[in-house]
Order: structure tokens, then C-alpha cells, then sequence
């Protein structure tokens, strides 16, 4: 799988998924004006994770805010890794 990295910029958080390394973690604000354009090849890269997910998901979400458009993201994303969990 490619590396998924964004840098922080203004109210964009920034974005590292690593499979390589095992890492995977959002930081920052997340306060998009485009909450889908930022959001959508996050979680196609999850979809695209979890068909052949490491033996050990460890996902760092530390954001200092977000909006409520980014919390239903969020909360997609943390569903695409509770069905990572349930698959064992």
C-alpha cells in the first residue's frame, strides 16, 4: 500500500498512514471547508487497509479540535478499524 501523508495546513489536520511502518495517526484541527474532499481518500485508504490489515492496528487520533463535519469522518474511520478488531 502507498504511504498516505497531508502536513497540517491552517485547519487541515495533518495525515500519516504508514502500513510500512505501522503508523497511522491524524493530529492537529480539523476544520475543513471541503469536509468530503479531504475526508474521502482517508477512508478509501482505510477500506483499502483493512482487507489485508497488520497483525497490530495502532491508530493515533490527537486533535486539538474539530467541527462537527469532521467528527461523522472520524467516526467512519473508527468504525473501518472496529471491523479491522472483530475480524481478529
Amino acid at each position: 500500500m502507498e504511504l498516505y501523508y497531508s502536513e497540517p495546513k491552517d485547519l487541515l489536520p495533518g495525515v500519516l498512514l504508514d502500513k510500512e511502518s505501522g503508523k497511522f495517526e491524524i493530529t492537529g484541527n480539523s476544520c475543513p471547508m471541503e469536509p468530503f474532499e479531504f475526508f474521502n481518500p482517508i477512508l478509501h485508504w482505510f477500506e483499502t487497509y483493512s482487507l489485508n490489515p497488520l497483525n497490530n492496528t495502532v491508530f493515533e487520533l490527537n486533535l486539538n479540535y474539530f467541527n462537527t463535519s469532521s467528527s461523522k469522518f472520524i467516526l467512519k474511520i473508527l468504525d473501518l478499524l472496529e471491523e479491522i478488531q472483530n475480524k481478529g
